[in-house]
């Protein structure tokens, strides 16, 4: 099914598990928020949400067009958020955190070492 995760068409608290990875972070704000609403309404009971976004120690943060804080549209014109530990803990404070971490690893690209870095957290809903 295809849907738009501000507003899906699924009924309240049908999902045991949601993974929402690399897809929030290409959202403007005001949508970011939207879209967390929403994964707490769809999530049941002890529901699990996996998380994975770029990090604010990513090496592409900074880079293009800032079109709001910490959101930069590139050349490609993709629009990518850089989060922090403390901004996905906020955005998802209707669940309870288990787990949240940054996770980094270097990448070769055109013969420089540089470090990539995502934010990964697990969070239930009580």
């Amino acid at each position: 099914m295809v849907a738009d995760a501000r507003w899906s068409p699924f009924k309240d608290a049908v999902f045991d598990a949601i993974f929402a990875s690399h897809v929030i972070g290409h959202i403007p704000a005001p949508d970011r928020d939207r879209v967390a609403n929403e994964v707490i309404r769809l999530l049941r009971t002890g529901g699990m949400l996996f998380f994975c976004e770029f990090s604010l120690d990513d090496f592409r943060f900074g880079k293009g067009l800032e079109t709001e804080e910490a959101t930069f549209r590139r050349g490609t014109g993709i629009l990518t958020h850089y989060f922090s530990e403390q901004e996905v803990t906020d955005l998802f404070s209707g669940l309870t955190l288990v787990s949240a971490i940054l996770r980094q690893w270097p990448m070769r690209v055109r013969g420089r070492t540089l470090m990539r870095s995502e934010v990964q957290a697990v969070f239930t809903r009580g």
